[in-house]
């Protein structure tokens, strides 16, 4: 079926992490700026949909047993056909490499409905959220370039300056050694507060720098909507290559990443003020994150912090 000129009811799919979603967050932001009045749905994880609350209209949660039957070859799909059968616009990023959900997506709406692979090439030719973007392509529109979230609740409130420090990451090799984090934690300690935050899988590595750091704030993990809060007051956000790094630069927050065995031309946070730190080219792989040092952290959040300043 032609897609309308202007679409009424548009379904954007997305699950995986949490940076995951904070990078599609640009075609959601984009679709909305292009289409004000379209009833704009999202289907994934609810409290990372949350997020964007302000442009979202509808969330689904693919995680129910509803979306189960779209992966075989012979769905009931009578659940989800209320849902999604009047889109005009169904826009997938799930992997669907045999074609069973796109097909079956097609079976129960009339609309337009494409799918895109989530994962852009890995020579570091295309940032992902160019590489997403690409799925609107189609509808000629202006696109935004980068996360932008506004938090829904208000910022933290603490009466010294803030850093914000998040020790770990969903993959351990792109985890930055516990013990260097201590060392940026003094080094700032004596004008802002450390704050350290962690994930359901970092508490751990949280707790393990907070008995490191003297006179730092631990939070346990906390509500995604609330986590937005607390970094878009910080002077600093410090992290690996993980969604609250993302997170950070898409609230504003001066964030600094630190990259060792991922690509950041493809997978780096983008903001209005977002460092980078990784090692020189030339340095193995498996090597890269122990070369980024500590003194590289240190002056390139000192810098961030000027600019913020």
């Amino acid at each position: 079926m032609p897609l309308s000129t202007h679409p009424q009811n548009i379904l954007v799919i997305r699950s995986g992490a949490l940076g995951d979603f904070i990078l599609t967050t640009p075609v959601l932001h984009s679709l909305r700026s292009a289409f004000p009045d379209t009833v704009l749905t999202v289907a994934g994880h609810p409290d990372r949909i949350a997020l964007v609350s302000d442009v979202v209209d509808h969330a689904l949660d693919i995680d129910t047993a509803d979306w189960a039957p779209l992966f075989s070859e012979k769905p009931d799909t009578s659940r989800l056909t209320k849902l999604i059968s009047g889109m005009e616009l169904i826009v997938s990023f799930l992997p669907d490499s045999d074609g069973a959900f796109t097909g079956n997506l097609r079976q129960i709406c009339s609309g337009l409905v494409t799918t895109h692979f989530p994962h852009p090439p890995n020579d570091g030719s295309v940032h992902v959220i160019d590489h997403l973007l690409t799925a609107i392509d189609h509808l000629e529109i202006d696109t935004i370039p980068a996360p932008r979230i506004t938090p829904s609740v208000g910022k933290s409130e603490q009466e010294k300056p803030y850093i914000v420090i998040h020790p770990g990451s969903g993959g351990k090799q792109k985890i930055w050694p516990t013990e260097r984090y201590a060392q940026i934690a003094d080094a700032f300690a004596g004008t802002h507060t450390i704050t350290i935050t962690a994930g359901p899988a970092d508490r751990e590595i949280a707790r393990e720098l907070a008995e490191r750091s003297a006179g730092a704030r631990l939070l346990e993990p906390l509500p995604l909507t609330e986590l937005a809060a607390v970094l878009s007051g910080a002077d600093l956000y410090i992290g690996n290559d993980t969604g609250p790094s993302h997170l950070a630069a898409a609230v504003g927050a001066p964030t600094l990443a630190i990259f060792g065995p991922t690509d950041p031309r493809i997978w780096g946070p983008r903001g209005e003020c977002v460092a980078i730190v990784t090692s020189p080219e030339g340095v193995a792989p498996a090597d890269r994150l122990l070369a980024v040092t500590v003194s590289q952290v240190i002056d390139a959040s000192k810098r961030l912090i000027s600019q913020k300043s």
